[in-house]
């Protein structure tokens, strides 16, 4: 027999267990993000834009020709599923397909229930706990994910084992701002990356008003007084300088009669205000382009720090590294370029490097002592790769070169690949490796290396363009010094 307080004890149970389920009907859409800031600072930043370079960015750029029609998440917090897999990864692929058709864009959607059920909390049994960006993109580049039509969606549960096709995967990603970051870095970061052609992955704080703009527009308009409630992934397609004063054009994934047809404007400001995370993704390099197409292409500018070109040879010296084959003929070789004048020691330096087709890029400084020293990436928290068409200041436009007091002769290796490379054990290599620089870069790199003479050295300047796909990833570019 129960008593009346035993009763309402357990009426009262009953009506707490209710109440999550309650509040979850009266919301409008679902969201999914958690947030980890030290998780996203420890993701390599991207190469900062150059100051004077802010005006030469276009006023416009839309890969909305690219994107899959619009999904809806439904009523799971799979919202990183959609802004990574089902957007971001699907755009890299039909942007380099060149696919816009609707009907054939929809074929190439990647599954956002397999990226959410590989990285969800295993106690995720209704897929309403939500997932970070950062854990969705680091499976991307180390495993892949299946398309839409082997995984449909919604389908939570446990991924089964299955062999995942290595050409699904990203080729990289980098962190295009931090969370503190003035809010001309953040758009600045953001329009540049689309400018490349790639969509941008972002973290908003989730506010009430974004589940509400405009219905004809798509236009948010946020009131700064609205108190955070969680996080959203999204996915950012294009920019227009014109539209609304400055507005990102964003995919959201709550279906059509969202906002515009499932978009929304963001306001250049307010974006910069509730966004505190932004990704860029990067795409494989194509499997089997055309021999006549440039797949990789630079160019490297030497200035001291009074802003003075440092003027380099205008012939481009095949120089043997004298590693021959077994039976001793042959003599493989590499092409190198030298500063015309002697330097002396304390000089600094600034290098930029125009970078024409997506890579990453490394740089190895050394003199005839043989010690190694990684200058670029400088340390760990730095983005090696660097998108198309992007001019980069190294080290950084607070940081710069110096010639320290070991006179002789120094070199500069500039490694420009495809794919990422374990720089330091590799320079470790290199340091246990044995005879002349050029030497060591043979012993360690040359398997990977482009055959010089499928690589258009340049002339006029320190450059080159590789076209097609000749074997080998890592086009090298050996620079030389006096150093009195």
């Amino acid at each position: 027999m129960r008593t009346k307080n035993q009763t309402m004890n357990r009426l009262f149970f009953c009506i707490l267990l209710a109440l999550p389920t309650a509040l979850l009907a009266q919301q409008p859409y679902m969201t999914g993000l958690k947030f980890n800031d030290e998780a996203y600072e420890s993701v390599p930043l991207k190469s900062k834009l150059v100051s004077k370079d802010r005006n030469e960015l276009p006023t416009r750029a839309d890969l909305t020709s690219y994107v899959p029609s619009v999904g809806d998440q439904g009523r799971e917090g799979t919202c990183t599923g959609f802004a990574t897999a089902y957007y971001m990864r699907t755009i890299l692929e039909n942007r380099q397909r060149n696919v816009t058709t609707t009907s054939e864009k929809d074929k190439a959607i990647f599954s956002p229930s397999f990226i959410y059920n590989a990285i969800k909390d295993p106690q995720d049994q209704q897929c309403q706990g939500g997932s970070m960006i950062e854990n969705a993109l680091s499976y991307l580049k180390e495993n892949g994910v299946p398309r839409l039509a082997d995984v449909p969606y919604p389908s939570c549960i446990t991924n089964a084992d299955r062999r995942l096709d290595p050409a699904s995967k990203i080729a990289g990603y980098s962190r295009l701002f931090s969370i503190e970051d003035p809010v001309e870095v953040k758009i600045d970061a953001t329009k540049k990356a689309l400018s490349e052609g790639n969509p941008v992955v972002i973290g908003m704080r989730f506010v009430k008003s974004l589940s509400r703009p405009e219905p004809r527009t798509g236009l948010w308009t946020p009131a700064r007084t609205e108190q955070p409630e969680g996080g959203h992934a999204m996915c950012v397609v294009g920019y227009d300088d014109a539209k609304y004063g400055g507005a990102f054009r964003i995919v959201n994934s709550w279906g059509t009669r969202y906002g515009d047809n499932g978009y929304l404007w963001a306001k250049y400001d307010d974006y910069a205000y509730y966004v505190r995370n932004g990704f860029e993704a990067f795409a494989l390099p194509k499997s089997n382009p055309p021999v006549s197409e440039v797949t990789l292409s630079a160019s490297l500018e030497f200035q001291l720090t009074t802003g003075e070109t440092v003027p380099v040879r205008q012939s481009v010296v095949s120089k043997g590294s004298g590693i021959g084959d077994d039976g001793g003929g042959g003599v493989e070789k590499m092409v190198t370029y030298a500063l015309r004048d002697p330097q002396t020691s304390g000089t600094k330096y600034k290098f930029f490097a125009n970078v024409g087709k997506q890579s990453y890029l490394y740089v190895i400084g050394t003199d005839l002592s043989n010690k190694m020293t990684t200058l670029f990436p400088y340390n760990a928290s730095l983005s090696p790769i660097i998108g198309a068409n992007t001019r980069v200041m190294l080290p950084s436009e607070t940081k710069h070169f110096f010639l320290d007091q070991n006179r002789g002769t120094d070199f500069w290796l500039f490694l420009f690949s495809d794919k990422e490379l374990p720089i330091e054990t590799l320079i470790q290599r290199m340091g246990q490796s044995q005879g002349t620089f050029s030497d060591r870069i043979m012993t360690v790199f040359g398997a990977d290396l482009v055959d010089y003479r499928k690589i258009n050295y340049r002339t006029d300047q320190v450059g080159f363009e590789r076209k097609g796909n000749p074997k080998g990833s890592i086009v090298p570019v050996l620079v030389s010094l006096q150093h009195n």
